[in-house]
């Protein structure tokens, strides 16, 4: 066996691309079960529901993204997405953003938009802050 074959059979194949994919897929699974385990699907009919519920939801979600990284990316990357799977419903003119502070922690920030508008009422917003005291 020359050196180059050896280089060539040490190279990665596109077989692995796809097996990685689903490894990931299953990942997201797993950590979607988990964070499914400590928040109750809703369905949040209107703006008052949302006001009055949805915070303490979007609080225990923000507390699962500081236990796991994995959760904590997939929310980052699309909140509404990962609302939907686990099961909280909202109603179609609110929508949830999500961003990291300068500190890498999430915060959320919820909008109405109003039916015939351009703009964005926000409603609220949530971030986790440590506080020590001695």
């Amino acid at each position: 066996m020359t050196q180059r074959d050896t280089k060539e059979k040490s190279n990665p194949s596109t077989a692995l691309v796809v097996q990685s994919s689903k490894t990931s897929q299953k990942k997201q699974i797993l950590t979607l079960s988990w964070a499914a385990e400590n928040i109750d699907g809703e369905s949040l009919a209107d703006v008052n529901e949302v006001k009055n519920r949805l915070p303490v939801i979007l609080g225990k979600i923000l507390a699962l993204c500081w236990l796991n990284e994995d959760f904590q990316t997939l929310f980052l990357e699309n909140p509404s997405d990962c609302l939907d799977k686990l099961g909280i419903e909202t109603p179609e003119d609110v929508s949830v953003a999500a961003q990291t502070t300068n500190t890498k922690r999430p915060s959320i920030i919820v909008f109405e938009k109003r039916p015939g508008s351009n703009f964005k009422l926000r409603l609220f917003s949530l971030s986790l802050t440590l506080m020590a005291s001695k």
